[in-house]
């Protein structure tokens, strides 16, 4: 029985292109991997069998007429396994607070950018010669100071505007017709 602490390692025992021995369970495939393939003593290697990739290294054996070496391999995607769960996870947390984060700064752009249209708005009125035109925001911050001023500002616009009727017609308010001024003319 396998610890799920303790890595496994598997171990092939060849000599030449010959297999003796080995823990994985496909020999024929180890065969077909390892023909007209050469080994490097003491050195580490990648090998590829049947869709997993193995990090293996080569360990001569001692002998007078051959030449047997033992192929020690660790199954790199068993051990990566639990870091790829890991990245995944953090790849879709990284997704979940991006999507969260564009949310928030899609509500709080709404936020800003609504009442400064309807200021926008009013002022178009305004300028159309709407002066009775009110901003209704209810709001306690800039903005909503920026539309209190600007409907103080409708306001007096509406009020001065009989005014500036009668200084177009020439007559100032509070004249009466026909008195004359100091010098002599008559004002209208």
């Amino acid at each position: 029985m396998k610890s799920k602490s303790t890595p496994t390692s598997e171990i092939t025992f060849l000599n030449g292109a010959d297999l003796f021995g080995t823990t994985l369970p496909n020999r024929r495939a180890i065969t077909q991997m390892l023909r007209n393939r050469v080994l490097p003593p003491k050195q580490v290697i990648d090998l590829r069998l049947a869709r997993e990739s193995f990090v293996s290294y080569v360990v001569p054996l001692p002998a007078e007429n051959a030449r047997p070496i033992a192929l020690l391999q660790r199954s790199l995607d068993k051990e990566l396994a639990p870091y790829l769960r890991l990245e995944r996870i953090y790849l879709i947390l990284a997704l979940l607070g991006l999507g969260v984060s564009a949310i928030l700064g899609l509500w709080i752009a709404r936020g800003v950018s609504r009442p400064v249209l309807e200021l926008a708005s009013g002022a178009r009125e305004i300028a159309a010669g709407n002066y009775n035109h009110r901003v209704e925001l209810k709001q306690e911050d800039e903005i909503g100071s920026l539309a209190a001023s600007f409907n103080q500002m409708s306001a007096g616009l509406a009020e001065a505007r009989p005014c500036s009727r009668l200084v177009r017609q020439g007559r100032l308010p509070g004249d009466r017709v026909g008195v004359t001024s100091e010098e002599g003319h008559a004002r209208r």
